[in-house]
């Protein structure tokens, strides 16, 4: 069978549907590209009969070994941004984009047919970019993601290579994700910032371990034949669009229990109210026809809000986490929250609607000892896999100190390498 290599297959839940769907398809045989053949994610892999070889973005020598003899590639931005050659080497984010084209170009010189890209709609000129710099600590905004995406996007189209591209957007497996469904004493709620009773939400891929999955595979399935105009375009994966009104409503008659929508004015954090903000009131996949008929025109069966909430509903999904954030949530906010400070220039621009008058900081404030400070957090404070536990108040408490405590032996020792740390 002919074999689709599919990087970064061991890290989310988007290449982990295209690899479970390309199994249960059955025409090509899957091979996974890892950093590590050690890690649990890649020895799960290789328990299931799946090829893993390892790749390094940077080396693209490594990543035409990886691809050789392969007939098509999955790619999406994979990089981890916490690799020290990514930051604190470059904290613009240049290096991310030159492992993506590296990709690009090895895909290729090994002859690469056809070249699935998941990719986001550029945002750069949106009216309300926002920061997410809690829930997406590899980059510094929503704003960045989408424009270096397509920025690769561009690149691939330029490259001569083989392509189509699959957008994507909001999960439906968030809900379970950050926990926005809860006990309430007349049943359950759904409790969302800035979300009216009649905004709509566009989710994409809906279901995303089911539909994302078999949107890729209709493409493996289809490229080859011109009459289906598959090469160079762009499909949004939109399976569903709803009110959270309706979404409670469908809860309801999944669990025989009352499930109400609640408006919330506030998350009690303003980045993650932007971003829910710009989802309620701006355009997105709003526009585009759902199911995407162009996907089903390919065979793509999407599921529908009643099947997801059958299929995916269990008491778990109902329950708040109780206690706090695990180790990993605790220690990327710390340093997300350092690099942004960095890419944002010590503006809040980026952090409100594009609309805000821009407001840096006072003239007075030492900006380049902040760039130290920042630059320090994000050297020395290690990136840990998440445990299964929650911490209680405690445990996160002793993390946060230990954070301090490394940022300011670390800035002890900068002081004597760098000038601005002086």
């Amino acid at each position: 069978m002919p074999i689709i290599t599919i990087f970064g297959v061991t890290g989310t839940r988007v290449r982990s549907a295209v690899i479970d769907a390309v199994l249960a398809d059955g025409k090509y045989t899957p091979r996974a590209v890892s950093h590590s053949l050690d890690t649990d994610a890649s020895k799960a892999l290789k328990a299931r009969g799946v090829e893993v070889v390892v790749g390094n973005l940077f080396d693209k020598d490594s990543l035409k070994k990886a691809i050789q003899g392969s007939k098509v590639v999955f790619g999406e931005k994979v990089t981890n941004f916490w690799d020290p050659a990514v930051y604190p080497a470059d904290a613009t984010g240049k290096s991310e984009i030159e492992q993506e084209k590296n990709l690009v170009d090895a895909a290729k010189e090994v002859d690469v047919k056809f070249f699935i890209w998941r990719s986001h709609k550029d945002s750069t000129n949106t009216s309300a970019t926002m920061i997410v710099r809690i829930f997406k600590v590899h980059c510094a905004n929503s704003q960045r993601l989408g424009a270096d995406k397509a920025m690769v996007e561009a690149y691939l189209r330029a490259s001569g290579v083989p392509f189509a591209v699959l957008h994507t957007g909001r999960f439906g497996e968030n809900l379970w994700k950050f926990g926005v469904l809860a006990k309430i004493d007349t049943g359950y709620s759904i409790a969302i910032p800035q979300f009216d009773a009649n905004d709509v939400q566009s989710a994409t891929c809906q279901w995303v371990r089911h539909d994302f999955g078999t949107a890729a595979v209709a493409l493996l399935t289809n490229y080859t034949d011109k009459t289906k105009g598959v090469l160079g375009k762009v499909y949004p994966v939109v399976s569903l669009r709803f009110t959270y009104t309706e979404l409670a409503a469908a809860f309801t008659t999944a669990i025989n229990k009352e499930v109400k929508f609640i408006q919330v004015e506030s998350a009690g954090i303003a980045e993650v109210d932007e971003m829910f903000l710009s989802q309620a009131k701006t355009p997105a996949f709003k526009i585009i026809p759902f199911p995407n008929p162009d996907l089903i025109a390919f065979g793509v069966k999407f599921t529908t809000l009643d099947e997801f909430v059958q299929k995916e509903i269990h008491p778990g999904n109902f329950s708040p986490p109780t206690s706090g954030p695990t180790t990993q949530e605790v220690v990327q906010y710390y340093r997300a929250s350092s690099v942004a400070l960095m890419l944002d220039g010590y503006n809040n621009t980026a952090y409100f609607l594009t609309s805000t008058d821009d407001t840096p900081l006072p003239e007075s404030v030492d900006k380049e000892f902040l760039a130290c400070l920042n630059f320090t957090i994000g050297a020395a404070v290690p990136l840990v896999d998440a445990p299964s536990k929650k911490l209680s108040h405690k445990d996160i408490a002793w993390i946060v100190i230990g954070c301090v405590v490394g940022t300011a032996g670390a800035l002890l020792r900068l002081e004597k390498e760098f000038d601005f740390c002086k």
